[in-house]
């Protein structure tokens, strides 16, 4: 007869599973040496690969350059506020009662 539950012992299904571990730093380096070993490659691939890492690497170690160019333009964010204020109040001193006496006269 047909029985609705077996009987039969159910185990857990095994995995043959290794974990893998990744270094960045390992990574980059074994980059630089596949780069310093082919360093006569002339093809397009190997000049994308050049300039990629050259702004990868700028990235990186360039970040007093960034911080200067960063000041700088907030340097001249603020100056163009201020001179905008400025022309802003001398408009305001000079014109506008010029404009107010015009309109209720």
């Amino acid at each position: 007869m047909f029985s609705l539950f077996r009987s039969r012992n159910i185990q857990a299904k095994k995995f043959n599973y290794t974990p893998r571990y990744y270094d960045p730093e390992q990574e980059e380096f074994r980059e630089r040496i596949e780069e310093r070993m082919g360093a006569g490659d002339k093809t397009k691939e190997g000049a994308k690969k050049r300039i990629a890492q050259g702004l990868r690497d700028g990235r990186r170690r360039n970040t007093q350059f960034r911080k200067k160019a960063v000041l700088r333009s907030n340097l001249v964010l603020i100056a163009i506020v201020v001179a905008l204020c400025l022309f802003c109040y001398i408009f305001i001193q000079n014109y506008l009662p010029k404009i107010i006496e015009n309109w209720f006269s």
